[in-house]
């Protein structure tokens, strides 16, 4: 299990997963998830569309909440991770106590080995770059 992308800004992780439209989660990648979300410094962006121009829906969940945009365009992503960005910069999280810590290795331990680029469609990367200031 890995994750497609991870953002870490202010000890906020935001979490970035894409699967091919009205493809299911795998039941351990839904359990890995579900132990992110127990800690409120992760948010999850589960994207359904594999480029840019697939992009056909957003699930962003943080907590117990659930947000289901759907539809969705790259827009939306954009537009939903320029607003989580601006929040985690605003409101930094206090370093992760020895708990926390425990939990983020263990459950992201194999992120480490698969981390790869948000997209591999490179237009799209070069697209949101271009926004982050990269």
């Amino acid at each position: 299990m890995d994750f497609d992308a991870v953002i870490e800004i202010g000890n906020h992780f935001l979490v970035f997963e894409t699967k091919e439209a009205g493809k299911p989660v795998p039941e351990g990648q839904k359990r890995t998830f579900t132990s992110l979300l127990a800690n409120q410094a992760f948010t999850i962006f589960m994207v359904y569309g594999k480029t840019a121009e697939s992009i056909a829906r957003l699930v962003v969940c943080h907590g117990a909440d659930r947000r289901d945009i759907n539809p969705a365009t790259v827009e939306d992503v954009r537009y939903e991770a320029t607003k989580w960005a601006t929040k985690a910069e605003k409101y930094p999280r206090i370093p992760l106590n020895l708990n926390e810590r425990r939990a983020v290795f263990i459950n992201a331990k194999s992120a480490l080995v698969g981390l790869t680029a948000l997209y591999d469609n490179d237009d799209f990367v070069a697209d949101l770059g271009d926004d982050y200031g990269r």
